[in-house]
């Protein structure tokens, strides 16, 4: 339950009662942008959009929210729009009595959505007898833009990148492009395209070809507007890719949760970076659990944990943590079997090929490398092969990162090769070259002085 001294908030979906699907990527778009505003509002933790937005369309008792959301208040919303007229209806819930202490009705014309926005914004803070100042302030209004049809598409944009899908991501593209095709100084346009170039990068299309893009595009929103949080978090991510420059990496990353406190997003993103970087994932671990906080209901953020607490080898933890983000969606895979790793470094060879079966009846199409590198561990070299063979075809027909294939080779004992596939992950700027010290072939390389040699030319060390 939320403490009596953290003031945590949810926004609830804004209910599209205009009746036109048509207008559904606004009424959220207004939804997540007042959520992104009080994200920016220091002493206030914000609920992620994954677990707010699962309550859509049903009626939440504020004493559930308080208990499954960990928050103090709701800001509850209707949204209706006829001819050239909005109507937005907001009312501020206390989730410990269930009584409004706030609430009012805006009527404006359509394109004044950000007067709404703020004064709703304002309203809140105010209620909550908190303080919006200096750059807070500011930050709220980051990067906007005064052409109603480009902020329409960029509300279409953000509701098709909100799938976390590759054909999503694509789309939403090729709708911030038309975005600022209309207003070339709208600055989250731009740092949309980083961010889902940023997302494409890696899982979908090799690093070479989407973080130069995600990189360009954050530059040009930050020159434009340097309170934009998320080109911060996407020019770090680039840099530290294509540049291999940590420093300037982390200091881009903070400044997006500096510049969004209560943000899970802004966490999340940090969390990985400490956690997948030679940054401090004792640091990471603590921004992980803070974001499985602000988004209790989103396996990401419980996912993000895992991976921290298997970057400091603790695998009971990890397990626990596993079978949380299974009940958070026990359909969720992102690229690692982390309850796979721990028994497989627990010596528990027999329930780590169960994990990754299961793993891998969730992503059919995708080998997972981790099955191969248990397969050879338990002496099972043929099967081992035939997961090898399958990576090699899945590599052949989609970008696949080089280090998948390492881990089996060197689990084969197989090193040359496992050296080759790695000289290739440099080649290409794999950001799985972060996790060099922890991956698993770096338990059968790490004496060779290839090794070495690689972990150089990535750390400079």
């Amino acid at each position: 339950m939320a403490s009596q001294d953290t003031l945590a908030i949810v926004v609830l979906p804004f209910t599209n009662q205009s009746g036109a699907a048509s207008d559904q990527p606004f009424a959220d778009g207004l939804t997540d942008e007042i959520t992104e505003a009080l994200g920016k509002v220091a002493g206030l933790r914000v609920t992620g959009r994954t677990s707010a937005y699962a309550y859509r369309d049903q009626t939440a008792e504020p004493a559930t929210l308080r208990e499954r959301l960990h928050v103090t208040h709701a800001l509850e919303g209707t949204y209706r729009r006829a001819g050239s007229r909005l109507r937005v209806r907001v009312d501020l819930v206390s989730t410990g009595d269930g009584l409004v202490k706030w609430g009012d009705t805006y009527e404006r014309p359509v394109g004044d959505e950000f007067t709404v926005q703020d004064s709703i914004t304002a309203a809140v803070v105010g209620a909550l007898r908190l303080q919006l100042v200096g750059e807070q302030w500011a930050g709220m209004r980051a990067g906007r833009t005064a052409n109603a049809e480009a902020h329409a598409l960029y509300d279409q944009a953000r509701f098709f990148f909100r799938g976390y899908t590759e054909p999503g991501f694509r789309r939403s593209i090729e709708l911030f492009q038309r975005a600022i095709a209309l207003d070339s100084n709208y600055a989250l346009a731009w740092a949309g395209i980083a961010d889902a170039w940023t997302w494409l990068a890696d899982q979908y299309v090799a690093p070479l070809v989407a973080y130069p893009r995600a990189r360009e595009a954050a530059m040009r929103a930050l020159a434009i507007d340097s309170l934009v949080a998320e080109a911060h978090a996407a020019l770090g991510f680039s840099v530290a890719v294509l540049d291999w420059d940590f420093a300037t990496a982390q200091r881009e990353m903070r400044r997006a949760v500096d510049l969004e406190p209560g943000s899970e997003w802004a966490l999340f993103n940090l969390a990985n970076y400490e956690c997948g970087s030679p940054g401090s994932p004792e640091d990471g671990l603590t921004l992980a659990r803070r974001a499985t906080l602000a988004d209790p209901l989103d396996p990401r953020a419980s996912w993000q944990v895992e991976v921290c607490l298997a970057d400091l080898y603790r695998w009971d933890e990890v397990l626990s943590q596993h079978r949380r983000t299974m009940a958070i969606d026990s359909t969720f895979f992102y690229g690692a079997v982390w309850d796979g790793e721990a028994y497989r470094h627990k010596g528990q060879l027999d329930s780590a090929l169960a994990a990754y079966r299961r793993a891998q009846l969730r992503v059919a199409d995708w080998p997972i490398a981790g099955l191969g590198v248990t397969l050879a561990e338990a002496g099972r070299y043929a099967e081992a092969r035939q997961v090898m063979r399958a990576l090699e075809a899945y590599a052949a027909r989609h970008y696949l990162s080089p280090t998948f294939l390492a881990w089996v080779h060197a689990a084969l004992g197989e090193r040359d090769s496992a050296f080759a596939d790695l000289a290739r992950a440099l080649d290409v700027h794999d950001c799985n070259l972060w996790s060099l010290d922890m991956a698993a072939y770096s338990e059968t390389l790490r004496g060779d002085p290839r090794f070495a040699a690689l972990h150089r030319k990535v750390f400079g060390k």
